[in-house]
């Protein structure tokens, strides 16, 4: 029978995408390295000590997919509203990321890079351009 469970993960594989997650209402149970959910073969590994569901299948209670963090009152979203799409992409919420809504995107980072077959152009360097266009 599938069993869906809350844990939280005690450690990460980042190499094979997997971890292994820790029951403390099953006296501190942890299981073996169980795969992360890709979504569209998204890379996204989560924290040490975040909170996971994890759907254990029929085969086995060691075999199972680890589905991802949510949202709870310990780990609300860093922003929300109706409309509003937003990926993080740093290691903390406000670090790096897209953000779209009303019409208007959005991208928050240190630094952007644009990598092609013939090399790289950041923003700055594109933005330079447009204002010394003969530079």
């Amino acid at each position: 029978m599938n069993e869906t469970r809350v844990g939280r993960v005690s450690k990460i594989n980042y190499e094979n995408g997997t971890i292994e997650v820790l029951y403390t209402d099953r006296d501190n149970e942890v299981t073996t390295e169980l795969p992360v959910l890709n979504f569209g073969n998204e890379y996204h590994m989560p924290k040490i000590d975040d909170m996971v569901m994890v759907m254990h299948l029929s085969n086995g209670c060691e075999m199972g997919v680890v589905l991802g963090t949510f949202w709870c009152g310990g780990n609300p979203p860093p922003e929300s509203g109706e409309g509003l799409y937003r990926k993080e992409y740093g290691s903390e919420p406000g670090e790096a990321y897209a953000r779209f809504k009303n019409g208007i995107m959005e991208f928050k980072a240190d630094s952007v890079v644009f990598k092609t077959k013939s090399g790289t152009v950041s923003i700055r360097e594109i933005v330079s351009h447009l204002t010394h266009p003969l530079d």
